[in-house]
């Protein structure tokens, strides 16, 4: 009989045993935890294979950063401060569509705004959230010269900053909410902001 449970899915791809599941179900309870993190602090998973099983049911391609690297080219169409604030990375750009990987199938909402702000298509791609925090250190850096560098921009970077933080903003507001998409609608005199909350479109801004 199918399941919709993680758990017994990563059973019966062979991933963890029935007794493993057990244990981590008594684990969860007492941390408080999903079942994916309860398997892998006890040692029985690896997350990169629950990454590529959550990636499967989620319907998401799945990306190991782990393996080559990202072309600068690539990186360069995300803002940095972007990519650092919402934890992503992007990996494949070609003919107008853009793939950024994101560590949780919640984060697809970026996508769409990312498509307004960059006049691209943008998908999303599901990657373990350890080589994701490895990768954006990687291409991005958290060190002192690196953060200087951030507020050392041109003019023209002052000038996009705002655009950026209002981007960020909606991105953490609508994760915070647990809304499915992001719907910006031109108007007359601005922009209409609206997420999809439980399957109903709600106001959330308008902006000039």
């Amino acid at each position: 009989m199918m399941t919709d449970s993680l758990g017994e899915t990563l059973c019966q791809a062979g991933l963890v045993t029935e007794d493993q599941l057990r244990e981590a179900r008594a684990h969860q309870r007492g941390r408080g935890i999903e079942i994916g993190a309860a398997l892998i602090e006890l040692g029985h998973l690896d997350e990169t294979d629950l990454a590529r099983v959550v990636a499967k049911r989620s319907g998401m391609p799945f990306v190991d950063l782990t393996r080559g690297r990202v072309p600068d080219a690539v990186l360069e169409h995300v803002p940095e401060e972007l990519a650092v604030e919402q934890g992503l990375v992007p990996v494949q750009a070609k003919d107008g569509k853009l793939v950024v990987a994101v560590d949780d199938p919640l984060k697809r909402i970026v996508a769409d705004q990312l498509s307004f702000t960059l006049g691209l298509d943008v998908r999303c791609a599901l990657a373990a959230p350890g080589a994701l925090r490895a990768a954006i250190r990687r291409y991005y850096g958290t060190d002192d010269e690196t953060s200087v560098a951030r507020t050392m921009g041109t003019e023209a970077d002052a000038d996009d900053a705002p655009i950026v933080r209002l981007v960020t903003r909606m991105f953490k507001d609508a994760l915070a909410l647990r809304a499915s998409d992001i719907h910006i609608e031109p108007m007359g005199s601005g922009v209409r902001v609206r997420y999809r909350i439980d399957g109903v479109l709600r106001v959330m801004a308008e902006h000039p």
